[in-house]
């Protein structure tokens, strides 16, 4: 079994005149909304071995305080340049990178393709649309992080 979490960045600025999206700060309730994302995890006991994110400053910002919050080491937690705006077959290409001694892996992104990823892995076929700061757990019935 194989527990992956799926977690959107937190609420962040909007996009400046200078158009560089990368580069987009949280904003105060983005902050709160991180805060709030890692103290559920945390309660709900959940310590994921390998923390992917994408390299942008708003997701960056979103890892280092989920992080945080779930007391991992820095080495837990891992950039991945290919996860910026990444489509659904880029994350599928990530995750199953990771080794197979990982049990849980949270990893952090953009829409759409978290939740692209999230429906296609939805057992219930429904439909799953994360808002900012949002997560999603899944259980997988994987041997490794081959997803179906």
């Amino acid at each position: 079994m194989r527990t992956l979490i799926l977690l959107r960045h937190a609420a962040a600025e909007s996009l400046g005149l200078d158009g560089r999206d990368f580069d987009r700060e949280l904003t105060a309730a983005g902050r709160a909304e991180a805060e709030a994302t890692g103290r559920r995890l945390a309660a709900l006991d959940i310590r994921p071995q390998l923390l992917l994110s994408s390299p942008a400053r708003r997701t960056r910002a979103t890892t280092d305080i989920v992080a945080r919050c779930l007391g991992l080491a820095a080495s837990a937690v891992r950039e991945d340049a290919t996860l910026y705006l990444a489509t659904l077959p880029t994350l599928r290409t990530a995750i199953a990178r990771t080794d197979a001694a990982v049990g849980c892996l949270l990893l952090v992104g953009h829409n759409p393709g978290l939740s692209e990823l999230a429906t296609a892995l939805d057992a219930n076929g429904d439909g799953v649309a994360l808002a900012t700061g949002a997560c999603v757990r899944l259980d997988l019935p994987l041997a490794d992080w081959s997803l179906p």
